[in-house]
């Protein structure tokens, strides 16, 4: 049996891995054109952006991030269509290295570097509410709407 997952909880999952999606293309736009992003809030986006931290195995950091939304999104569109639960522990796990990931560039920004660049905190954030959705969505056991019963 299919474990259901109401809608809406899809729907914000979708929702926000696409923002992180927007963001990662940011980044990953800015670095390969060779510019810094523009740093409010906090300051420190240059020195983020630029360190040899920025590039995990010659690859920027931001367009690991980009393949890291787009297979969350696909992931996710996948169980949303087919309702297998494969998809669901394939996002589960995805977004649980995901997090693990974002607490390691936090600890590098906030330790390493000693600067904050804020497109790469909301990037954490997203990471950190996407694994916290699809937790729900894997280890919640939603009531089910009866189909056959309608309330007049």
């Amino acid at each position: 049996m299919t474990k259901y997952i109401p809608t809406w909880l899809i729907g914000c999952i979708l929702f926000v891995a696409f923002l992180g999606f927007m963001d990662a293309s940011f980044l990953t736009g800015e670095h390969f054109l060779k510019m810094t992003p523009p740093c409010f809030i906090t300051s420190g986006c240059d020195t983020v952006t630029t360190s040899t931290n920025s590039k995990l195995f010659g690859i920027p950091v931001a367009l690991l991030g980009m393949i890291y939304y787009i297979t969350v999104l696909g992931t996710a569109m996948h169980y949303a269509d087919k309702r297998k639960a494969f998809s669901l522990k394939a996002l589960h796990l995805i977004t649980s290295v995901g997090l693990l990931m974002s607490v390691y560039f936090l600890y590098v920004q906030g330790l390493v570097l000693h600067a904050w660049c804020i497109y790469c905190l909301g990037s954490a954030m997203v990471s950190t509410i996407l694994f916290i959705l699809v937790s729900l969505a894997h280890y919640k056991n939603w009531p089910e709407k009866n189909k056959e019963t309608t309330i007049i």
